[in-house]
């Protein structure tokens, strides 16, 4: 341990095992780097791991609840946004549990998921997507919708 001038506390040395048994309790391994830190200073990612905030800020955010998402579990759902005749695609970073509970369909041409009000359900109940629907391979029946 390191001390300022008024004998206060400045550094832990977090392997010391001199610890009081409730400063002890009250820490926890980073599951990213091994630092020790403070429980409440811990960020779960989507796995349930325990991270310090540098390991933390090294991983992608949910854009819904901001976990910080383990890298191949995020979840990337395409939007359109409508400003009258012109339109933007967008993408979002979603966690898999936020995904679950969005509303969005798998698009059976590319395969990419989509917000489903930016999808079309064909006759054979199978989805297409607003690119895909775009490109020119499908259309509106003008009898059945």
């Amino acid at each position: 341990m390191s001390y300022n001038e008024n004998n206060i506390i400045i550094d832990i040395d977090r392997e010391d095992e001199d610890l009081a048994p409730e400063m002890q309790e009250d820490m926890v391994t980073c599951d990213g780097c091994g630092e020790r830190i403070p429980m409440a200073d811990a960020i779960e990612d989507s796995d349930g791991n325990l991270l310090c905030r540098d390991c933390a800020d090294e991983l992608t955010c949910c854009e819904t609840c901001g976990t910080p998402i383990v890298e191949g579990d995020e979840v990337v759902v395409h939007g359109i946004q409508y400003h009258g005749w012109r339109h933007t695609r967008y993408d979002e970073y979603l966690c898999p549990a936020c995904a679950d509970r969005a509303d969005t369909v798998t698009c059976d041409c590319c395969g990419d998921t989509w917000y489903s009000d930016n999808a079309h359900e064909d006759w054979r109940n199978e989805y297409i997507c607003e690119a895909c629907y775009d490109g020119g391979d499908y259309c509106t029946c003008e009898n059945c919708g």
